[in-house]
């Protein structure tokens, strides 16, 4: 299942499905719904994927204990997204691709707009410790980040 507040994005996703080769891209379900209060019950989901989306959502504590509520026990959830890295040379890296590769790229597209704004929410996102802190916070028994791409993204992985 993939959720969205999106109806836009889920609809362009939805288009795309049967452009993919693979069996498994036909059973994708798309539900539009909101990361503040997943339509699903409680102890739903054996994993949980988030994919550059906790970085964008006002309530992220209240968005890591619906994570927590709809996993079943012992069940995991991986989020990954940009990293918002301690070293100085990481950070200048990261800068320097949003502004001379990847806002260019989505320029190219028509995107400049939805792109703009990703140095600004990196700068305000959590650090590895903070978003391992809220993990825990958010009731998980465990919680690592992992940093990936020499440290431009990082992925949160949480056990329940």
């Amino acid at each position: 299942m993939a959720v969205d507040f999106s109806s836009q994005q889920l609809q362009t996703a939805a288009s795309r499905q049967d452009q993919r080769w693979k069996p498994c891209y036909k059973n994708i379900k798309w539900i539009e719904g909101d990361a503040l209060d997943l339509p699903f019950t409680d102890c739903y989901f054996d994993a949980v994927t988030v994919g550059y989306g906790l970085r964008n959502v006002v309530d992220k504590p209240k968005a890591m204990r619906e994570i927590f509520r709809v996993l079943k026990p012992g069940s995991r959830a991986s989020i990954l997204d940009f990293n918002k890295s301690s070293s100085l040379f990481t950070t200048s890296l990261q800068s320097w691709m949003i502004d001379n590769v990847v806002v260019p790229l989505a320029s190219g597209y028509g995107l400049t707009e939805e792109y703009k704004y990703l140095k600004s929410s990196i700068l305000h996102y959590l650090t590895e410790k903070e978003l391992e802190e809220l993990a825990k916070e958010a009731g998980f028994s465990a919680a690592k980040h992992y940093e990936l791409g020499g440290g431009l993204m990082g992925d949160l992985v949480a056990t329940r």
